[in-house]
């Protein structure tokens, strides 16, 4: 159980305001949805907040620390395209941005595409491709 807008991030699907660094690394390692809303008055006293209780089926490994690198990376920037908000995190080499272009023009997005746009798994294979 977890607050409302936690639940929600957390089963939230790409391209939606709510996507972010904790929809993607659940999904990576889990099938999530939101099972069911808690009303806020079966609490004492009763909190300012909705609750929601979240069902999290395990689908395999969590992802490494490179990938939750990378995730943490290209939402650090929200409002940039992906390629640049990775040029931007620290300790990148200077050719990051091409390669990141490169690598998500092979996944069947445009050069210039958000973070927000690419599904959980997508952020996998984007690692592996700059890895």
């Amino acid at each position: 159980m977890v607050q409302r807008e936690v639940g929600e991030r957390f089963a939230a699907s790409p391209g939606t305001p709510a996507y972010g660094v904790p929809s993607v690394l659940a999904q990576l390692a889990c099938d999530v949805r939101v099972h069911r809303s808690i009303a806020r008055t079966v609490f004492h006293p009763v909190p300012n907040v909705d609750s929601v209780l979240v069902v999290l089926d395990r689908t395999g490994p969590a992802p490494t620390p490179e990938v939750r690198a990378l995730v943490r990376a290209a939402f650090a920037h929200r409002r940039k395209a992906l390629a640049r908000s990775l040029a931007l995190s620290p300790g990148q080499g200077p050719d990051v941005r091409d390669r990141t272009r490169q690598a998500l023009q092979q996944l069947g997005h445009p050069a210039d595409e958000r973070a927000e746009r690419l599904a959980p798994e997508e952020f996998r294979a984007l690692a592996e491709a700059l890895g």
